[in-house]
């Protein structure tokens, strides 16, 4: 986005110079335009905040279980560190492409 769009948009007297000699339809469409992408933000942040107050209450029943089994943490910690190794590509050996037998 560019950053006069921003300052336009940003300033109200600059935005009432900009939008000036536009038909009140025209106005109306625009903010309506802007309601639903402001509409479509606020729900975007609504669902991440939702999905981020679920794992925490997720990670906090597995914590409680981790805690009342009696399971070392910093052991589980370590063996699911280990279990994250990656996994080794494949190298393969060049050969030369234009093989000549000399005889």
């Amino acid at each position: 986005m560019s950053n006069d769009f921003i300052t336009i948009i940003s300033n109200q007297r600059k935005l009432k110079k900009a939008l000036n000699g536009l038909p009140l339809n025209t106005l109306e469409s625009i903010q309506q335009k802007l309601f639903n992408v402001i509409e479509e933000a606020k729900l975007k942040a609504q669902k991440e905040e939702e999905q981020a107050q679920e794992e925490h209450l997720k990670l906090e029943i597995l914590r409680s279980e981790i805690l009342e089994s009696g399971v070392d943490f910093n052991k589980l910690s370590q063996m699911m560190a280990s279990s994250k190794k990656r996994k080794q590509t494949k190298t393969t050996t060049s050969t030369p492409l234009n093989k000549t037998q000399n005889n």
